[in-house]
Order: structure tokens, then C-alpha cells, then sequence
């Protein structure tokens, strides 16, 4: 147990088990990736097999169909339709031959039916052989029975090969849902094409023997046009439509529309009404047999296509199946590699250099300081690690520098201490002697703006004005310095009583709205509509509201509105001044509050000003047990939000204060 709290020994085990896991994560990818590629080749194969069985029963159909025209006939055939026949008869035979040599190459194994269909496959050659013999013969000399025989042993051969597609239609149906809809395709033409078949053999018969139709008959002609009716109109009006269907396939299908329904089936209904009049009929056999071809065909041609179409989507799955069977061999080769080289970085790059520096660690909390701390040029964490430790080294060794060093900034703290009381007691003597002339000067020049003691020009009126109003100015410097040096030498008493909000609120505005309706400023009082009383220093609170209302004046734009807001959250009083000013960038919020900052350079704005007024009225409401915020946007406008407890008791806020 005691190996294992070890970190190297954690680190390598941790490293190895990461190295597994990922090698499985991708072995794992690479034979799921190999299985799909087995499988899209086996649909592949499985696509080829169900094309060669679909051929084998088309040559079949075709040679059935002139078979039993030929054997319908009331004379010997000639030449030209026997040789028909023998080509048709040959194709066959070839489509058969590669169906037996199939029979232990299929993706599946061995043909399950392989016997039945070679057994069928001797049957349709012998009544072949009798067919071919007798059609050199005319129809009373044949063998009796001897056409239905041939429809019946082609029927048979046909059933039993038709057998082979089910199960591996199902199979590739089952592969994607495009495979499925052309599997659907293809069993439905190859539908109609029996119905086709059939139809126009029971035509060419009709016309071959010249007799009327019975009503019967009429019946059943009728019946087999509805049973190509409903296939053909699924077919076409289910999937034609759709968006993702192919176009070779709606190519196919609307030549199927076009050559069947639109020629074959217009001329078969010419025929029927003829010989259902006991009129001659406009077509031979030999005509219709060719017409009613290019109608077989075209159909015939639906299947086709959708059986190139399923192949082609075949060849595309395998395609991305060897893709991805790439990608995940690489993949894990990439792996197996990035894991072991990994595994060996972790050992020969971490581990052993942990070691060696934990040996330098306890060397040197032996004391021994001359120990060598290896690893200290490296540029990774270990190089870090060990350059930390040569500090921690070089730590201990200046530690008396330190020390002395800290005296000697006790000192000087101790110093800076003592002169900050003595220049805040020197503000404090200057701030009060200099409140006697200045006293004088307001009077004076006030005397002299009033004309007390006789008319002026205009020109010494104007002076005056000036001197009345820098006076006032720097004695209002001097109360904010003289104020705040009470409250940084701890000499600043509040004076705690009950406060009239709305009176006070009203006193302020009285008292700048000259300076306001100057710059045609509107002010806006927001105030509770029942009154409110609180607990606080009366010249305070208003000496806090008009430094708020005179920066908020100060910094709008003539026109503007300024808006003093106030209201009670739990047991405080939030009071809000907003103007819609020149506002400041959020990056000069920090500083402003701070004795004698300004956050405009402004020159018409700075002479104003000394920045002393957020500063005292940080410093009144901190005395109050209060805060103060300021949100600011440049060229939209700043909102001061002073909070402060509705109820404090005068002696502890003495208290506080001293």
C-alpha cells in the first residue's frame, strides 16, 4: 500500500491504464468500421446475385412469351420466328449455366434451392426439345396439351428461381432506407412484367385464333388491366413525387408511362374491341408481339435501373465502409503509437525527474544549502519546479536580509505614519486660518456687487461678481479640505437626529437651482409620496446631496435633466443623483473618489473643481456606515447611488467617528 502513495508509481499506472483504454477505444472503432465493410460487400455481392437471377427470369419470360405465340399457331413457324426462339432459348441456357456455377460463390453460401431449380432447369429443356420438334408441324398434328405443358414448365422453372430473390431482397431492404424503397420498385415492376407477360400472350392468342370474344373472356381482359392498374399507379404516384428520387429512375418510369400505357395499352384496347365485334383486328400477331415488346421492356427497364441504382448505393456504402475501416486502422496505429511514446515521456520526462528533485528537496530541508538542485535549464514545469526550488534555497539564505529588511520598513511605516498626522493637523490650522480673510473677501466684494456705497461701472461690477464667486469657491475648498482632515486625524463627530428627506431634498435644490436654470438644467425629485424621516448628520446628508447635484450640473449639457431619486430597501435609504452628461469611461471609475482626482481634463471643467467633492462624500457617507457606488458611460451619462441606514444612534456613531 505504502508503493502505491508514491506519485511516480500513481502516474505510471494511471499513464498504462490510459494507454489501454485508448488502444481498446480504437481497436474496438477499427473492428466495428471492418465489420460494416464485410457487410457492405456482402450486400454488394448479394445486389449482384439478385441482377443475375432478375436477367435469368427476363430471358426466360421472354423466351415462355414466343414460345407459346409460336405453339398458338395453326401452321408450321417459319424461319425467322424459330430463330427467335433459338436465340432466346440459348440466352437462357447461359443465364442458367452461371446460376449453377453461382451455387458456391454466393455471399451466403451454397444455393438452399440449388436442387429444385437444377431439377426444374432439365424439365424446361426436355419440353424444349418436344416444343421445338412440333412447331415444324401444324397445330392438329402437335401433341395434344403440349402448350399448356410448356406454360406450366416454364411457370415451375420461374416459381422456384423467383424463390432465390425473397430472402435476399429482404436482406438488402433491410441494409438503408433507400435500398428499401428500391427493392419495393423493383418486386413491383417485376410484378407487372408477369401481368404484362401473361396479357400479351392471352392477346396474341386471341389474335391468332380470329374468333369473337366472349363476354367472358372481355371480363378477364378486363380484371388483368385493373391488376396492372393499381401496382403501376402505387409506383408512380407515391414515389415519383417525392424529392429524393432518382432521376434515372423517374426517367425510367415515365418511358414505362409513356411506351406501355401511352402505345401498347391504347393499341391492346383497339384489338379487344375488334375481336369483341368480330371485327379483324388492325394489328398481325407479329405486330403486336413487336409493340407489345417495347412495352415489356420499358417496364422491364424500371427494375433495371433500380437494380443499377441499389448498386451504385452499394458501391458508395462499401466505398465509405473502406474509408472509415482506413481511418480507424490509422487511428489506432496513431494511437497505439502516441500512447506508448506517451508512456514512455511520462517515465523518462516526469518521473524521474520528480524523483531527483524530491531527493534535492529533502537535501536541502536537511539543511545542506550546497546541495546541486538538477534540472534547472529545462523549459517545462519541471525546469519551473526545480528553478522554484533553487529560489526556496536562495530563500533561506537571505532570510536574515529579510528580516532587517522588514525592520527597517517598520520604521519607515512608522515615519510615514507621523507625517501623514502632521500634514493632516497642518490642513487642519491652514484649512481655519484661512477661512477669516476669506470671510472678509465674500463680504466685501458682496458689499461692492450691491452697491452699497454707491453706483460702479459695469466693468468693476464684473470684477466683483468674479471675486464674490472665487471666494465662495475656495471657501468651499476650504471646508472640504478642512472636513476631510477632521475625518483622516479622526476628529469629525457626527451629529446624529432625525432628518426630513423631502425638506432637505427641497433645501438642495433651492440652493443650486440658480446655477441650474443658468444652463437651463431641469431637476427632478423622485421621492417617496408619504415622506420619509431618518438617522443622520443634517449638514452631512446635505453637504453629501449638493456635491452629487453640483458635479451632476456641472458635467450635463445645457438642456439636459438631472434627477435625484430616493427610495428604502429593507433598513436602508438608497438615494440616486443621475445626470445625462459627458459621462466617463468605465476605466476611470477606480480612481474617482480619491482626494484631489478629476476624471475630466477639461480645462473649463477643472478650473471648477478640485476633486475633492466625491472624495469628501465618500468620506461623509463611510462615517454614516453607508456606501457609495458610481456607474458612468461616456456620452450617456452618471448615476452616484448613495446607501444609507435609515436608523443610527448618536452616540455610536460618535463613537465610530472617534
Amino acid at each position: 500500500m505504502k508503493k502505491f502513495q508514491s506519485i511516480g508509481v500513481l502516474l505510471s499506472v494511471i499513464t498504462g491504464l490510459l494507454v489501454v483504454l485508448l488502444i481498446s477505444v480504437f481497436t474496438f472503432a477499427a473492428m466495428q468500421a471492418y465489420d460494416r465493410r464485410q457487410h457492405a460487400a456482402q450486400l454488394l455481392k448479394t445486389v449482384d446475385v439478385l441482377s443475375e437471377v432478375f436477367a435469368a427470369l427476363e430471358a426466360l419470360r421472354l423466351e415462355q412469351g414466343e414460345m407459346g405465340v409460336a405453339l398458338a399457331q395453326p401452321g408450321p413457324v417459319n424461319a425467322a420466328t424459330l430463330a427467335r426462339i433459338e436465340t432466346l432459348h440459348m440466352r437462357s441456357l447461359q443465364v442458367l449455366a452461371e446460376t449453377r456455377t453461382r451455387s458456391n460463390l454466393e455471399a451466403d453460401g451454397p444455393i438452399p434451392n440449388l436442387p429444385r431449380i437444377l431439377k426444374a432447369g432439365d424439365a424446361y429443356r426436355n419440353c424444349y426439345a418436344q416444343s421445338l420438334a412440333d412447331l415444324h408441324r401444324p397445330l392438329r398434328e402437335r401433341r395434344p396439351g403440349l402448350q399448356s405443358e410448356w406454360q406450366a414448365t416454364m411457370n415451375a422453372l420461374v416459381a422456384v428461381i423467383n424463390s432465390r430473390t425473397r430472402m435476399r431482397s429482404m436482406y438488402i431492404a433491410d441494409a438503408s432506407a433507400f435500398n428499401n424503397e428500391t427493392t419495393k420498385i423493383i418486386r413491383m415492376a417485376w410484378s407487372m412484367r408477369e401481368i404484362l407477360g401473361r396479357d400479351r400472350r392471352l392477346v396474341a392468342d386471341a389474335i391468332t385464333s380470329g374468333q369473337k370474344l366472349t363476354s367472358a373472356q372481355l371480363q378477364q381482359f378486363a380484371e388483368q388491366e385493373g391488376n396492372l392498374n393499381y401496382p403501376w399507379g402505387v409506383l408512380t404516384g407515391d414515389r415519383t413525387d417525392l424529392p429524393g428520387f432518382p432521376a434515372e429512375l423517374t426517367r425510367a418510369v415515365n418511358n414505362a408511362e409513356k411506351t406501355y400505357f401511352g402505345e401498347v395499352r391504347v393499341n391492346r384496347r383497339k384489338i379487344l374491341d375488334a375481336l369483341g365485334s368480330a371485327n379483324p383486328p388492325h394489328l398481325s400477331v407479329t405486330e403486336w408481339l413487336a409493340l407489345s415488346d417495347r412495352g415489356l421492356h420499358s417496364v422491364t427497364d424500371v427494375s433495371r435501373t433500380a437494380f443499377v441504382l441499389t448498386r451504385a448505393h452499394m458501391m458508395q456504402l462499401l466505398a465509405q465502409a473502406n474509408r472509415d475501416f482506413d481511418v480507424a486502422l490509422v487511428l489506432m496505429l496513431l494511437s497505439i503509437s502516441l500512447a506508448s511514446f506517451t508512456l514512455l515521456y511520462a517515465i523518462y520526462r516526469v518521473i524521474r525527474p520528480l524523483r531527483d528533485i524530491t531527493g534535492a528537496m529533502q537535501a536541502v530541508a536537511s539543511s545542506d544549502l550546497d546541495h546541486a538542485i538538477p534540472y534547472q535549464d529545462r523549459r517545462d514545469e519541471i525546469g519551473q519546479f526545480a528553478r522554484a526550488l533553487r529560489l526556496f534555497r536562495d530563500g533561506v539564505i537571505d532570510k536574515r536580509k529579510l528580516e532587517e529588511a522588514l525592520r527597517e520598513n517598520q520604521i519607515a511605516k512608522e515615519t510615514a505614519e507621523a507625517s501623514s498626522k502632521v500634514k493632516t493637523q497642518f490642513l487642519a490650522n491652514m484649512s481655519h486660518e484661512l477661512r477669516t480673510p476669506l470671510n472678509a473677501i465674500i463680504g466685501f466684494s458682496e458689499l461692492i456687487q450691491n452697491q452699497i456705497y454707491g453706483p460702479l461701472q459695469k466693468q468693476y461690477r464684473d470684477y466683483a461678481v468674479i471675486i464674490h464667486e472665487s471666494g465662495h469657491h475656495l471657501l468651499n475648498l476650504v471646508s472640504d479640505i478642512l472636513d476631510i482632515a477632521k475625518i483622516e486625524a479622526g476628529k469629525f463627530v457626527l451629529d446624529i437626529r432625525d432628518v426630513d428627506l423631502t425638506e432637505s431634498v427641497a433645501y438642495c435644490i433651492r440652493l443650486v437651482k440658480n446655477r441650474a436654470d443658468e444652463r437651463r438644467i431641469k431637476l427632478v425629485t423622485l421621492l417617496p409620496a408619504q415622506g420619509l424621516v431618518f438617522s443622520a448628520d443634517q449638514r452631512a446628508f446635505r453637504q453629501i446631496l449638493l456635491n452629487l447635484l453640483s458635479n451632476a450640473i456641472k458635467f450635463s449639457r445645457p438642456g439636459d435633466q438631472v434627477e435625484v431619486a430616493a427610495r428604502v430597501t429593507g433598513g436602508s435609504l438608497i438615494v440616486t443623483v443621475r445626470d445625462h452628461g459627458i459621462g466617463m469611461p468605465e476605466s476611470l471609475l477606480a480612481r474617482i473618489g480619491r482626494p484631489f482626482e478629476q476624471a475630466v481634463n477639461d480645462p473649463v471643467h477643472a478650473r471648477e473643481g478640485t476633486g475633492l467633492g466625491l472624495s469628501l462624500v465618500r468620506a461623509l457617507i463611510q462615517q454614516h456606515g453607508g456606501t457609495l457606488s458610481i456607474e458612468s458611460r461616456e456620452g450617456v451619462g452618471t448615476a452616484v447611488t448613495c446607501e444609507l441606514p435609515l436608523s443610527r444612534a448618536a452616540d455610536g456613531a460618535s463613537e465610530a467617528a472617534a
